[in-house]
């Protein structure tokens, strides 16, 4: 081939004066999920852990960026998973997309407004000069926790009562799982000691 054929890969412009503005190239490292969906029980403990994530090869500038986990529902952004309790928040479905951040923008990322579409995170950080990209999201579905329901039972003395495949011998109150379904329903089991 001649010399003057090829492809373009990539290429960059930096405009800069003397004004002070930081010219440095904006290169926000890309990360992804190792899960495409994530299911969780209302009211638990949802821990960043649980958002395992693969790291590029070279390992990323972690002295210049940053990552955070925005939450988005129907209403739009609601929060990141630092400053919102997931934990708190109505069954249903979700997403958590990651954004990756230079650390001079942490201020502009603190004070996101809230309820805007995940469609328009890019053209919000572009518009407002923000060196951040979205690099994945997954999809959260938080599950209705089960009922506690009240079962009474009474038992004669000596004999056995088995519920939920354990075995009772004593009269008081119990707190018994059912771990059958995705989150637990809780059955307060009240035994009265029948003595004849």
């Amino acid at each position: 081939a001649a010399l003057d054929e090829g492809v373009i890969e990539y290429f960059s412009i930096d405009f800069c004066d003397d004004s002070g503005v930081d010219c440095s190239p904006c290169n926000p490292p890309a990360f992804s999920y190792l899960l495409d969906s994530l299911e969780i029980c209302q009211g638990a403990v949802f821990d960043n852990n649980m958002l395992a994530f693969s790291s590029p090869i070279p390992l990323p500038d972690t002295i210049n960026y940053q990552f955070i986990n925005l939450i988005f529902g129907n209403s739009g952004y609601l929060g990141s998973t630092k400053d919102t309790l997931i934990s708190m928040f109505d069954p249903g479905y979700f997403k958590i997309c990651q954004l990756t951040y230079h650390k001079s923008d942490s201020i502009f990322v603190a004070n996101l407004p809230l309820h805007f579409q995940d469609t328009v995170i890019d053209k919000i950080l572009l518009e407002d000069g923000i060196c951040g990209q979205v690099n994945d999201c997954i999809s959260l579905t938080i599950l209705p926790v089960g009922d506690t329901l009240l079962v009474n039972q009474s038992l004669c003395l000596g004999d056995t009562l088995y519920f939920q495949d354990l075995a009772f011998t004593q009269g008081g109150t119990y707190f018994v799982s059912d771990t059958s379904g995705k989150c637990d329903t809780i059955y307060q089991l009240s035994i009265d000691l029948q003595d004849l």
